[in-house]
C-alpha cells in the first residue's frame, strides 16, 4: 500500500530541506525536531562512498540547495521542487537546479522524476532499469498548483511505476522519487513511522499553520448494509452509530477542535467501504473514530462487552485508544480491551491515527438494553469525548447541575372573618418563631 498525504499550501507555514553533516548520524525525527517540522520524509538519494578516501562519505547524488547554498549533487536529474514562498501563498514550485541557484530557497532534486505536468515521465539518465522495476519501499514528494504531496509505502513493496500511478491518481502534477529502500521513513506529530533505522543525511519537511485539530467521526455502516441489527429487529446498528456520532459532534463543538461526520452511503453497498475510505482521507483529518456495535451469531447469545481496535497496536492510534479505553470503563461493559485492528480497512487504509470502537454486542440482551437507552447514549458519547480531549491535551469541563427553581410549600393555618382574630393568630405564630403574615381576600 502507498500512503499519500495531500497538504494544501494554505495549511503550510513553511517547508524546506534539511542537510546535515555526514557524521551526525541523525534519524528523520532528529531532522524534524531541529527544524521544528510537523511532517517530514527522508530526503534525496545518497551514495555510500569510501569513508577513507571520499570526503563526502554520505553524499547526495541529486542536486540540493539549502537556504540558497548549493550542495554537491550527481549527474542524474536536475529537476525537482523548490521551497521558499517565492510568491504569496505558494509553498512550493516545480523548478530546476539552474533556475533555483542564486535564490534564497531550498531545492531538492529527485531521481528519477515521476510526474511532469500530470504525465508519468521517468528520466532514467544514469540509472539502471532495475532501479525502477525493483519492488522495494518507496518515498516521493510532489505537488500540484495548490497542494504538496508526501508519499510513502506502508506495508507492501512497489516499483516506481506504481508509485507514480498512485500519485497521479490523487491529482499530483509534478513528483520526484526520493531515497527509499532501507532509508524509507516518515515523521508526523512527534512520531516516526515506517523507518528502517538507517541514518538519514537529508530530509524534506514542513511546518503547519496552527489550526484546530480535525476529529473525523465515522458512524460505521449505512442503512443499506444488511444484517446489522438485533435478532428481533428492534435495534439497527446504523441508527445507533449515527446517533452517537451526532452526540459526540455536539459535545466536541464546545471545545477548540473541529468535529465532522463522514457518513457515506452508496447505492451499491459492495463499494461503500472503499468510497468511505476515500472520503475520510480527503478530509485531511487529525484523528478518526469509527463507531460500531458488535455482534455474534444470528440469535441472542452470551457474547458481550466493549473493545477498541488500533493499527497494529502502535503509534498515536494506540495512545488514543488507551485514553478512550480508560474513560469507557465507567460504562460498565465487560472489558474486552485494546486489540490489533489492522485487518480493518477503515483503520489500515486511512491516513490518520484511527481507532474502531465496538460498543457492546447488539446480539446480547444485557448489552442492547444499554445501547437502546437514550440517556445512556449520552454517557457513551461523553466517555469517548473525554478520551479524545485527553489525547489532545484539552481539559474536559464537567456539566454544571441544572438549576431548578426552588419549590416552596405553603401551609395555611386558618381563615378568619374577624380581623382581630387574624392578628392574634399571627402574633402567636411569630412568638413561636414562624414568619407569619396576613393575606386579605
Amino acid at each position: 500500500m502507498i500512503t499519500i498525504r495531500k497538504i494544501p499550501f494554505g495549511d503550510i507555514e513553511s517547508a524546506g530541506v534539511s542537510l546535515q553533516d555526514k557524521n551526525a548520524k541523525l534519524s528523520l525525527k532528529d531532522h524534524a525536531e531541529m527544524k521544528g517540522w510537523d511532517i517530514a520524509i527522508n530526503g534525496a538519494l545518497f551514495s555510500n562512498g569510501n569513508p577513507k578516501t571520499d570526503p563526502y562519505y554520505y553524499w547526495n547524488i541529486t542536486d540540493m540547495i539549502v537556504g540558497g547554498v548549493f550542495n554537491r549533487g550527481g549527474n542524474y536529474s536536475d529537476k525537482g521542487i523548490a521551497f521558499g514562498n517565492p510568491w504569496e501563498g505558494i509553498s512550493a514550485y516545480w523548478s530546476t537546479t539552474a533556475n533555483s541557484k542564486g535564490k534564497k530557497v531550498d531545492f531538492i532534486g529527485g531521481a528519477p522524476t515521476l510526474l511532469i505536468n500530470g504525465q508519468i515521465s521517468m528520466d532514467m539518465k544514469g540509472l539502471p532499469n532495475a532501479f525502477a522495476t525493483a519492488r522495494t519501499n518507496r518515498t516521493a514528494v510532489g505537488m500540484d498548483k495548490s497542494n504538496l504531496y508526501i508519499a510513502t509505502t506502508k506495508r507492501d513493496k512497489h516499483n516506481l511505476t506504481e508509485l507514480a500511478l498512485a500519485l497521479q491518481k490523487q491529482g499530483c502534477l509534478w513528483a520526484i522519487n526520493l531515497d527509499g529502500g532501507g532509508s524509507t521513513a516518515f515523521y508526523e506529530k512527534g512520531k516516526s513511522y515506517f523507518t528502517q533505522g538507517r541514518n538519514i543525511p537529508s530530509a524534506v519537511g514542513l511546518k503547519l499553520k496552527k489550526k484546530l485539530p480535525k476529529i473525523v467521526l465515522d458512524p460505521g455502516h449505512s442503512e443499506l448494509v444488511k444484517g446489522k441489527q438485533s435478532p428481533d429487529g428492534t435495534y439497527k446498528e446504523f441508527e445507533f452509530n449515527l446517533d452517537i456520532a451526532n452526540r459526540m459532534k455536539k459535545m466536541l463543538s464546545e471545545y477548540p477542535c473541529e468535529p465532522l461526520i463522514v457518513d457515506y452511503s452508496h447505492e451499491n453497498p459492495s463499494v461503500e467501504l472503499s468510497e468511505l475510505i476515500k472520503k475520510i482521507n480527503a478530509t485531511n483529518g487529525d484523528l478518526l473514530i469509527s463507531l460500531h456495535s458488535n455482534a455474534f451469531g444470528t440469535g441472542w447469545n452470551d457474547a458481550k462487552g466493549w473493545e477498541i481496535y488500533t493499527y497494529k497496536n502502535t503509534g498515536e492510534s494506540r495512545q488514543l485508544a488507551e485514553r478512550i479505553h480508560a474513560e469507557s470503563k465507567s460504562l460498565g461493559f465487560v472489558d474486552r480491551g485494546i486489540k490489533d485492528g489492522s485487518m480493518f480497512a477503515v483503520i489500515r487504509d486511512t491516513t490518520m491515527p484511527a481507532v474502531l470502537i465496538e460498543t457492546g454486542f447488539h446480539t446480547n440482551k444485557e448489552d442492547i438494553a444499554k445501547l437502546k437507552d437514550h440517556a445512556f447514549r449520552d454517557k457513551i458519547a461523553e466517555a469517548y469525548v473525554k478520551g479524545i480531549l485527553n489525547h489532545l491535551g484539552i481539559k474536559f469541563i464537567e456539566s454544571s447541575p441544572v438549576n431548578t427553581e426552588k419549590v416552596i410549600y405553603r401551609v395555611q393555618v386558618g381563615a378568619f372573618s374577624v380581623k382581630d382574630n387574624a392578628d392574634k393568630m399571627v402574633a402567636k405564630l411569630k412568638a413561636d418563631g414562624y414568619n407569619a403574615f396576613i393575606v386579605e381576600g
